[in-house]
Parts: structure tokens; sequence; C-alpha cells
């Protein structure tokens, strides 16, 4: 079966619809042959064509033959080959095109390559403005300055009531019990450390008390005490998935909703370049530049020296203690729009970011991609089932290469990884190969992304 819009064999490319304007019919003419089809026997709808062919004969395209060209056909004295099967098709499609009257074949033919060639010139000469511009923009990296010495037990201590203390501490180590036993970490070597719940009972205590008032009877004592968990922040969700297994169903419910409040503030902290403060665990936790321990810090008390004077804080009132705040980063921050035809096998997006090996690089995607030519689907940043797979991921994904033959990096809706060469940072939509490169697909639509490239080697 043949549809309206489909073109014949033997009519050189050009539609019925077409040809019959060409002929200079009128809607009476479709009206009234649309009729004899639908309510009479074949033999009288051609009589009546022939009936119509004699008024035709003036019209020096079809006198003359030159419309059709097909061998084989039946010829109506004075008219020339018109195949009665032709005009049926006509008839069925007369409504569902806009074409011009009288216009001879080869005039119809003209235009339409005119039109194809003109938007052919318009998207090359757009896909030539966008490689220019993006040729102009200047390439940005990551860097990381030179850190200053500090002194051996000079560290910054950052208290639970929000102060913020800097000085010397009157000891040259610390000593932390291990499951592996007992450890002495020099000041000079810790980077950081973290007292845990065991150690500030007082926060562990209130988290606690907190978390049982969740399944009260009372609604407003479980709404204060969600309140309350929800002010201390992302530091407690570790904590708070240790009870997500037990209690009322209107405990669980509370914990399941701030567990969902906190992964949303650290992802859009993440995205807006924030520092995410890390969650608090139940042990103590020494960072070093070579590994991380945890276990229990012994001393209970510090001394420490400072341009004011000497104070003595207890480890409860210290939230955590760092060496490493003079170092400056200059991270790159991007926000990037892919669109959904851009895939690898043609014109990936150039983010213009170079990546040195070792950079840390995260990216946060949004959005979505239409396939026009499947109908009714579409696909996020993490792909499309059904749809086939390529380099490891389904169609639709939104991949990363650095450089111009590195290998593909699956990112999806976010993704974190360290750099293993260097180069500008690609971005583009995973497709199988005989998708992307043949001609009639359509995509429509794009991810947005944002990312985030932080140096993870000190320049000299």
């Amino acid at each position: 079966m043949h549809s309206a819009k489909q073109q014949t064999a033997g009519f050189a490319g050009v539609s019925e619809m077409e040809l019959l304007g060409s002929l200079g019919f009128n809607s009476a003419i479709y009206e009234l042959m649309a009729f004899l089809m639908r309510w009479t026997r074949p033999m009288t709808t051609f009589a009546v064509l022939l009936a119509l062919a004699a008024t035709l004969v003036s019209i020096p395209s079809i006198a003359q033959g030159q419309l059709f060209g097909i061998e084989g056909m039946t010829r109506i004295p004075n008219l020339g080959p018109i195949p009665i099967e032709h005009f049926q098709l006509i008839v069925r499609g007369a409504k569902e095109l806009n074409v011009p009257f009288g216009l001879p074949v080869q005039e119809i033919q003209a235009g339409r390559a005119a039109r194809a060639a003109t938007e052919e010139a318009v998207q090359d000469d757009e896909k030539k403005q966008e490689a220019e511009k993006e040729s102009q923009e200047p390439m940005v990296e990551a860097t990381k300055v030179e850190r200053s010495q500090l002194g051996p037990r000079q560290v910054r201590l950052h208290l639970w009531d929000g102060s913020i203390v800097m000085g010397d501490v009157s000891i040259d180590s610390i000593h932390v019990e291990t499951r592996f036993g007992k450890l002495e970490v020099p000041i000079a070597n810790i980077q950081e450390f973290r007292p845990g719940l065991n150690s500030v009972p007082e926060i562990n205590d209130a988290i606690v008390g907190l978390v049982e008032k969740l399944g009260d009877r009372e609604f407003q004592v479980r709404e204060s005490a969600r309140q309350s968990l929800a002010a201390m922040g992302p530091m407690i969700r570790n904590r708070l998935q240790e009870f997500a297994d037990d209690g009322s169903a209107e405990r669980k419910k509370h914990l399941a909703t701030l567990n969902e409040e906190f992964t949303q503030l650290v992802e859009d902290g993440t995205d807006n370049g924030e520092t995410i403060e890390p969650p608090i665990d139940i042990e103590d936790t020494i960072t070093t530049g070579e590994f991380t321990i945890v276990g229990k810090i012994v001393e209970k008390q510090f001394q420490l020296s400072t341009r004011y004077g000497q104070l003595n804080l207890d480890l409860q009132h210290i939230k955590r203690a760092d060496r490493v705040w003079d170092v400056g980063k200059d991270a790159v921050r991007k926000a990037v729009d892919v669109a959904g035809d851009q895939f690898f096998q043609k014109t990936p997006m150039a983010t213009r970011i170079l990546v040195k090996a070792g950079d840390r690089v995260s990216i946060r995607a949004s959005g979505s991609v239409a396939w026009v030519s499947w109908g009714n689907i579409s696909s996020g940043p993490d792909g499309i089932g059904q749809q086939g797979e390529w380099n490891g991921a389904q169609c639709g994904t939104l991949m990363a290469r650095i450089g111009k033959s590195g290998e593909y990096i699956k990112v999806g809706s976010k993704g974190d990884f360290v750099a293993k060469s260097s180069g500008e940072l690609f971005l583009g939509v995973a497709m199988q190969d005989h998708l992307a490169t043949q001609e009639g697909y359509q995509w429509s639509g794009k991810y947005r992304t944002k990312i985030v490239v932080e140096s993870g080697a000190e320049q000299p």
C-alpha cells in the first residue's frame, strides 16, 4: 500500500500530488474523483477519466507527453501514458499536500533542488560559525599554588561553637589507639584530624535522643526533632543511616526524608563549588599525606600558644583540626550544553578545558534528548535501554574523552574521575556507529552539564 506522500517510481522523484498539481487539476475535480472511487466501479471511474482527458489536451505538457516516460503503460489518445492507478493514488492524498498548480515537472524538480541546496548551505554556515566561536574561546586549566611551609606544631582548630583559633600545640605528636595497636603520629605529618562521636558524647547523645523522638505520638514532638536533626546538616548523615532499619514506620519515614535532603544538599553544594563538610564518624580520623588512621585519640586536652596567649581546649570541643589552610586552588568551573546529536563519531562538544594527568574532574548533567525518528521516546544523561550500547554504555549516555584519541569515560548524570592523560576535555552522546553516521535519523534536545576540574598536582 502506497502512502499519499510516497514518491512513485517513473515520475523522476516527483510526488503524485505535485504531479497532479502540474496538470492543473482543481479541488472540484479532486472531490469528484474521490467520490467516484469511493462509490462506483472502476470502469465507471475510468470512463469519467477519459472524459476529463478530453478537456486536458489543450495543456502543452500533457499533449506532448512530457510528464511521463514509463514504459508498459496504457496510453490514452492525445493524452500520453497516464496510468489509472496513479490517479487513484493522487485522489487519496489530494488534501494532504499543498502544491502549486500549473507547474511543469522540470520546474518542480528545480525548485526542490534549490531549496535543498539552500538548507544545506545554511547548515554548513551555522556549523562554520560554531567552529569559529569555539576556536576563539580561550582554553582554561586548573592550577594549584605552592604550599607555604608551616611550623612543625602549627595547627588551626575549628571548634563546635564556630570559633577558629590558630597557634602551636605544646606536643610534638598525638597518640592513636587502633585495632592494630597504638600509633604515634607527628603533628608535622598531619594534614587533618577529626574527633568522632565517641570523643564528642554530647553531640552523639543529642542525635540519639532526637532520633527517638521521630517516633513520638505527638506531631509537634516529631516535627521539632526532625527540624533539629536537619539543622545539624549533612555531617550527621552516616550516623542517621545506622538507625534506618530500626523503630516505627513513622521514624523510618522521617529518616528517609532527612537522608534525601542531605544527599541533595551535598550534590547542590558540589555543583556550586562549595566546601562540603564530610560526615562525622563514630571513631576519630587522622589524615596524613600517606594514609588515614581510624581509632581513638588518647590526648583529651590540647594546650595552644596563640598571639593572644595560652589556650586549653578539650578534645570534645574540637570539631576538626587542619594544617593545610594555606593551599591555594584555582578550580575550573564551567557550564556546557551538549546537543542530542553531538556524537564522538562526528562532532563532540569541545569544552575548551585543558585537563592535566592527575586532575580531578567532576561532571553533573541534566536534561533530555528526544529520539525524533523513533517516535515518542527520549533519553536522559544515563542513557536509554533497548537501544543498544556503545563503548560499554547505553545509547544516549553522556560520555567524556580527554584529547582526540583518549579513552571514553562514562559520565551519565553524575561522573567523577581522575584524568589519566592530558588534553582538552570533550563531551558527547553515546550512540551506535551506524545510527550516528547514517543520514536521516534525528535527535533534538540537549544535556546541560556543570563541570569542575581541580588540579591534582602541585605546581613548582
